[in-house]
C-alpha cells in the first residue's frame, strides 16, 4: 500500500499519509473532485490540500498522478463498500 489514511482531518476532510518511498511521510487532504466527459472519456479533477511535503514538488504533474491514483482507489473502495458521500454542488436533476 502507498498510504493511509490517518485519524485526523484538516478542514473536515481526512488527511492521507504517503507511505511509498518517494514520497513517505507527505500529509495531504482532497479537496473538490468533479468527473468530467470529454469525448466519451471520463476524466477526474480535484483539488488538493498539501499540509506536510517534506521537501518533494507536490505541484509536479507526476505527484499529481500518483494521488490521482490514489484518489481514483479510494473511489472504487467507496463504491464497492456503499461509503460514498457527496457534499456540497447541485444536482442538476
Amino acid at each position: 500500500m502507498k498510504y493511509q489514511l490517518t485519524d485526523q482531518q484538516s478542514n473536515g476532510f481526512d488527511i492521507v499519509e504517503l507511505t511509498s518511498p518517494e514520497y513517505s511521510g507527505i500529509l495531504y487532504t482532497y479537496g473538490g473532485v468533479r468527473l468530467i466527459e470529454e469525448d466519451e472519456t471520463l476524466r477526474v479533477k480535484f483539488d488538493y490540500d498539501v499540509i506536510v511535503d517534506n521537501g518533494v514538488d507536490t505541484k509536479s504533474q507526476e505527484f499529481r498522478n500518483h494521488i490521482g491514483d490514489i484518489l481514483m482507489e479510494l473511489i472504487e473502495q467507496g463504491a464497492m463498500n456503499n461509503n460514498l458521500t457527496y457534499t456540497g454542488g447541485t444536482d442538476a436533476n
